[in-house]
Parts: C-alpha cells; sequence; structure tokens
C-alpha cells in the first residue's frame, strides 16, 4: 500500500489546462491547510506531515506550505529533511515575509543536529530579518 501523500497526489493533476493549480480552489487550499495546523495542535504529527507534503507537491511554489511542510518536519525529529527544504528555498528569490521564519525554522534544524554554532548564525540572520540588529 502506498503513503496516502502518494495516493493524492497521483489521483489529483498538477495543473488544470487553464495553468491554474492542482484544481483545488482557493477556499479548499486554505481548508486544507487549516486542516494540517489542526492535526499538528492536537498531536497528529505524522497526519499532518502527509497533508503538507501532499500540499506541497500540488503546490510547490506556495512558500507558506512549505514552511508548514518544514515545521512538521521537525515536530517528528526529521532535522535534515527539514534543512534540505529550508535551504533550497532560502537560495530561491521568497517573500520578505518568509525569510525571517525560514531562518528560525533554519536554527531549530541545526540545534536538532547539535550543530549549535551553525544554529546561531542562523538565529542572528532571522532577527536581522526581522529588523533586530543582535
Amino acid at each position: 500500500m502506498q503513503p496516502l501523500h502518494k495516493t493524492l497526489t497521483d489521483s489529483v493533476p498538477i495543473e488544470e489546462p487553464d495553468g491554474s493549480p492542482a484544481g483545488l480552489s482557493s477556499d479548499q487550499q486554505d481548508a486544507l491547510r487549516a486542516l494540517g495546523y489542526m492535526y499538528l495542535q492536537t498531536g497528529q504529527k505524522y497526519k499532518a506531515l502527509t497533508l503538507f507534503e501532499a500540499l506541497h507537491h500540488l503546490l510547490p511554489d506556495d512558500h507558506s506550505i512549505a514552511l508548514s511542510l518544514i515545521y512538521s518536519r521537525q515536530v517528528l525529529g526529521h532535522y535534515q529533511a527539514a534543512l534540505d527544504l529550508a535551504e533550497s528555498l532560502l537560495a530561491e528569490t521568497i517573500e520578505d515575509s518568509h525569510i525571517a521564519p525560514l531562518h528560525l525554522l533554519c536554527a531549530h534544524a541545526l540545534q536538532g543536529q547539535g550543530r549549535s554554532t551553525e544554529a546561531r548564525l542562523q538565529l542572528l540572520s532571522h532577527q536581522a530579518a526581522k529588523g533586530n540588529p543582535p
């Protein structure tokens, strides 16, 4: 039996003929995000991870979903997977509002791996991105 996120993403086309993402309306995307957050808040970490993996697969350019996926990976202790995605986002041009949280998520992943010095540098980047110099 294949994982749920694989089943979901195989059964939903990535793009509609008009180029809109995944056939999901904005309301549906918001509802699925809210469900993912609810899963996290209620300790259903694997369900949250599965949902955010599927959403990220369907909507790879949505950085808020990517941030939620990074956080979901961290909650489960998947620090390297979280860090890999975070670093790929940092290499892209992303919205300013996502830069500070991304540095914070990187710091958490690095700390989880015992890489304290690098985590501290990410925290400094996080403060700078928020406009709060160290």
